[in-house]
């Protein structure tokens, strides 16, 4: 992980005992070879070129809940965020990331059901789609999370407030690491209001319209 990422990090678990393991490890940021395309929206352009932590804010994108029918996890979905993260990876990939190297994380199987199904319609199937627990032990050049969550009664749920489970997903990222979900929701879980202090202080954090323009 890189600087800004462990910095990340050290604020929302590990309490300021987290190093980069090299002065390049540290410096290391996410490259571009073909740069970003001319009318790419605005807050893909911010997530690719800017810092190397990014929390894409969504308010307007909430949570639905739906059955389990055959095959097809039932649980909690976000729609919003699956055509956030199908737009990001598409920018990427055409802003000349391999799609081997971006990874796409998220707690829920119903939402990483939809991920999956919307990145394969955007014959970008080759990007690594798991769960928290799935990507323990590995690490991506870019990680993207979907968190899900974003209701008016700030239910975070266990998942988002398991410290363990959100390190490993905030841990996966190399050089730049991608974080959607609503800040309001989240602000009621301890964990997630640490991280957004720092997340906010930097200036990290961008409101992505409603629109997704």
């Amino acid at each position: 992980m890189n600087e800004e990422i462990t910095e990340l990090v050290n604020a929302a678990t590990y309490h300021g005992r987290l190093t980069c393991g090299s002065e390049k490890v540290a410096n290391q940021r996410l490259e571009l070879p073909r740069g970003v395309p001319q009318g790419t929206p605005g807050w893909i352009r911010h997530a690719l070129i800017g810092p190397s932590v990014v929390f894409l804010n969504v308010p307007s994108g909430k949570e639905t809940a739906v059955a389990a029918t055959k095959g097809i996890h039932g649980g909690l979905i976000n729609n919003v965020q699956v055509e956030m993260v199908k737009q990001l990876a598409a920018s990427m990939v055409l802003a000349g990331v391999q799609g081997e190297d971006i990874g796409v994380i998220t707690p829920y199987r119903a939402q990483l059901a939809r991920i999956r199904a919307a990145l394969d319609a955007a014959a970008a199937g080759e990007i690594e789609c798991c769960t928290i627990d799935q990507y323990q032990g590995r690490d991506k050049t870019v990680i993207v999370v979907s968190l899900v969550r974003c209701n008016s009664q700030g239910q975070t749920g266990d998942l988002l407030r398991d410290w363990k489970r959100i390190n490993v997903a905030m841990t996966r990222a190399r050089c730049k690491l991608i974080l959607i979900g609503c800040a309001e929701t989240l602000r009621h879980s301890l964990l997630w209001a640490t991280a957004l202090n720092t997340i906010e202080g930097r200036g990290w954090k961008v409101t992505v319209d409603p629109k997704l323009s």
